[in-house]
């Protein structure tokens, strides 16, 4: 009885996962690159976390680069972080190869410092990634939890490029909130909350823009585990899609007439 009970389940799920990956196949690849986009700037800013936090290499997110500082001025520094042509894995096993440029004015703790990101034949499992993103410290936020520090990133022409020669571009902003250890020199005590809005084209050369609100952000997992995605479709069309609940995986959910359908993001 429970092995027919399952049976049945099966088949009124087999329904809906065709009407996902057939009927409507672009809202799965709406939802895919801009989940995608979302990841590349999180890895692009724990780089930076890293850079400017961790104290000793038992809290490296990424532990066989290169570092080079130059002094340009009082409070500003330029700072090459080579991934190597061979490549550098992080903790998730994903490959960075060649160079990313941090050009660095005032105190990363002080309201106001600024940090503008550059790459060099960059690439993250053979993805290359090129554009410019500025982040600035703008703001101690106060709620009831405590006192929060914010980021804003600047996101200016992105373009992750694929192997087969398709790509992801975009621009916009993202607000970032620390909700936990932004003092810490251990990175995996730190969490942050991101809402983004970004604009661009996907790998079909489909315009879209990313809207998203609170998504949670832990250093422990270096994937998104919490919040909800508006993506809205050149036809002026939307779709919704979920991180879930806390879980350290890559999957979302994507919403379609009703169905709640969950997949692996990238």
């Amino acid at each position: 009885m429970k092995f027919r009970l399952q049976q049945i389940i099966l088949l009124l799920l087999i329904p809906a996962l065709t009407h996902c990956d057939k009927s409507n196949e672009s809202d799965f690849y709406y939802a895919t690159d801009a989940a995608f986009a979302q990841e590349i700037l999180n890895a692009i800013f724990t780089i930076v976390v890293q850079q400017n936090t961790a104290k000793s290499s038992e809290f490296d997110i990424f532990n066989c680069f290169n570092v080079n500082s130059e002094q340009l001025s009082k409070n500003n520094y330029k700072t090459c972080i080579d991934f190597s042509e061979n490549g550098c894995p992080d903790i998730n096993s994903n490959l960075l190869k060649g160079k990313i440029y941090l050009e660095s004015s005032g105190n990363w703790y002080l309201t106001g410092s600024t940090t503008l990101i550059t790459f060099v034949n960059f690439s993250r499992n053979n993805q290359k990634i090129n554009g410019i993103i500025n982040i600035k410290y703008n703001a101690r936020i106060t709620d009831t939890t405590g006192i929060h520090p914010q980021f804003i990133m600047e996101v200016q022409n992105l373009n992750i490029l694929f192997e087969d020669s398709t790509s992801i571009q975009f621009s916009g902003t993202q607000k970032i909130t620390w909700r936990k250890g932004f003092y810490s020199s251990d990175l995996f005590d730190k969490t942050i909350e991101i809402s983004s809005i970004i604009t661009g084209t996907n790998r079909r050369k489909n315009i879209f823009t990313y809207n998203s609100e609170k998504l949670v952000f832990p250093f422990t997992c270096l994937y998104t585990t919490e919040g909800i995605v508006n993506v809205t479709k050149e036809n002026n069309k939307q779709i919704v899609f979920d991180y879930g609940k806390k879980l350290c995986d890559r999957k979302i959910i994507l919403y379609q007439k009703g169905a709640a359908i969950e997949f692996d993001a990238y």
